[in-house]
């Protein structure tokens, strides 16, 4: 007898004495439901824009259902590459950025296995399906959104240099552009922080600047980096060096550029760099 007979979330059809059991999956509808609720499009991304560093940046946002070995429902939120994302624990979310514990709060009462991950330059969080409702689907959402949203406190360290403007459409990303001179501070790459100053002069040099124990930046007792000079250059930029961090320099007939190991975000740091290459090719006027 043909028929189809439901029981316990499992829809059990019966054909010609052949029993083919499928689970009853509740995901992607929900998922319908909850786009249709907020004007999404379906089963593609759509469009955030979020403030980074004093810019608004378009970013991309989806839910989807995947399964894998389990039934998952992910909520991702995808940034422009070169832009840094914070470091990420899958099992566990310590980052205090303003709203994240709520979103996570949230969350993490439907499932206590939810996850949140960074992969290049996406935000994923992820819960089981049967976890999965419109106030989760929302706090899914508003908490990798935030998180897309984090820089560390850069954007601070870097609109507070003295005549900082934001620097748009450049390799640097983010970045700003510091008068009366023009030079360029930002993050390259999403992997390490460069300044750099095209004022023509006549040397060539280079230097390797070498943090305490090998690392970056200067120790915690003061103790100055170590520099290590190819070429000929001020005395004064040697000392500014020493504060820097670990990076290295480069310096041509067309400016010099000075290029951290990773992105620092110390103020006391960024001030030297650059103060550093005012001194190595110094433009006319005063910079204070």
């Amino acid at each position: 007898m043909d028929g189809l007979i439901a029981f316990g979330g499992v829809m059990a059809l019966i054909t010609g004495g052949l029993f083919v059991a499928a689970r009853r999956d509740p995901a992607p509808r929900l998922i319908q439901r909850y786009a249709r609720a907020r004007g999404l499009p379906m089963a593609r991304p759509w469009e955030l824009q979020l403030v980074r560093h004093g810019v608004v940046v378009r970013a991309q946002a989806i839910i989807r259902h995947k399964v894998e070995r389990t039934t998952d429902v992910t909520a991702t939120v995808v940034v422009p590459s070169g832009l840094t994302l914070p470091k990420i624990e899958r099992e566990a979310l310590s980052i205090p950025i303003a709203g994240t514990p709520e979103a996570w709060a949230v969350i993490r009462e439907a499932h206590r296995r939810a996850t949140v991950s960074c992969e290049a330059n996406a935000i994923l969080v992820r819960v089981h399906d049967a976890a999965a409702n419109e106030q989760v689907l929302d706090a899914m959402i508003e908490l990798a959104a935030r998180l897309a949203r984090w820089d560390d406190g850069l954007s601070e360290a870097l609109h507070a240099l003295p005549g900082a403007a934001p620097l748009e459409e450049h390799e640097l990303d983010p970045a700003v552009v510091l008068a009366p001179d023009d030079l360029m501070i930002g993050v390259r790459g999403g992997r390490q922080l460069v300044a750099q100053l095209a004022v023509p002069g006549e040397s060539r040099a280079t230097a390797r600047i070498i943090g305490i124990g090998g690392g970056g930046g200067v120790g915690g007792d003061g103790e100055a980096c170590d520099v290590v000079v190819d070429g000929e250059l001020p005395a004064p930029a040697i000392a500014l060096l020493r504060r820097v961090g670990a990076a290295e320099l480069l310096v041509t007939p067309a400016g010099a550029r000075l290029t951290w190991a990773e992105v620092e975000r110390d103020p006391a740091c960024l001030r030297a760099g650059v103060d550093a290459l005012r001194a190595i090719r110094p433009a006319a006027g005063p910079y204070r």
